[in-house]
């Protein structure tokens, strides 16, 4: 009697072979079903499998059940598509994945940054040399630095300079100069004349009044003390009179800011 070989249970013992890890081969082309965790089928159709292992600067693997596009790279713990560019681990090189490999430059890292004839460590801060932004050296011989706007003038009793300028201090000895930080100014030990120092108020005539008294400067003004005594005096900036012919718009601002300064109507 003629054996009747059945196709389902041939079916079913490729599935089971393939699914405990086995191999399974048979003359029906199929349409190309998920291989199992670790074996393979072939039946004349193509098996989306799982993929490899991931590793460090390897092939990352492919399918739907990865996500990851095939030909895709792992470096530095991302995956990269095909294609691909971005920076190597040490900062300075780069990388790009062709077809599932890595390939990085190999130049030579800088050790420190260049910065106005100085050299600066990875992660140290500086000057930027515009007076008011800073600058940090990066991984790689990179500068990063801020980018605020520099003041470009200063007002100084009154008056406005350009950064860079240089006039007389209030005190008729020391020089200014305008920063991009503000007024600066020398500070060398000067003879004082408390007639001709209007943006001051003298409370002590002397430095031995000056340590008999006790008092408290108020209203926009700091104390001071000199050869010639101590009292109150007010921000450089304000003028010796305040203009307060109508319209003045800002005299009752200027007067609470500046006073100890005249006031003309």
């Amino acid at each position: 009697m003629p054996t009747v070989r059945s196709w389902s249970a041939v079916f079913v013992s490729a599935a089971l072979a393939a699914a405990c890890g086995g191999s399974v081969s048979t003359d029906q082309a199929g349409s190309g079903g998920a291989g199992g965790i670790g074996g393979g089928i072939t039946d004349g159709g193509t098996g989306g499998g799982t993929g490899g292992g991931i590793t460090d600067g390897g092939t990352a693997g492919c399918g739907a059940s990865s996500g990851a596009a095939c030909g895709s790279c792992v470096y530095d713990g991302q995956v990269y598509p095909p294609g691909a560019t971005f920076p190597a681990s040490d900062g300075c090189n780069k990388c790009s994945c062709d077809s599932g490999q890595v390939e990085c430059t190999l130049v030579d890292c800088v050790a420190g940054c260049e910065w106005n004839g100085k050299t600066y460590q990875p992660g140290e801060q500086f000057p930027a040399g515009d007076g008011c932004n800073a600058c940090m050296c990066q991984e790689g011989g990179a500068v990063a630095c801020t980018s605020g706007i520099c003041p470009s003038s200063c007002v100084y009793a009154g008056k406005e300079y350009q950064a860079g300028e240089v006039f007389p201090a209030l005190d008729g000895c020391n020089k200014c100069s305008c920063t991009p930080q503000g007024v600066s100014c020398t500070e060398m030990a000067c003879p004082c004349n408390p007639s001709n120092e209007w943006w001051r108020s003298y409370i002590g005539k002397s430095p031995q009044d000056c340590m008999a008294i006790k008092y408290a400067c108020t209203g926009n003004t700091t104390a001071f003390s000199n050869a010639c005594g101590c009292g109150c005096e007010q921000d450089a900036s304000c003028p010796k009179t305040i203009n307060c012919m109508p319209p003045a718009p800002n005299c009752e601002a200027m007067k609470k800011k500046c006073p100890l300064s005249g006031v003309a109507y």
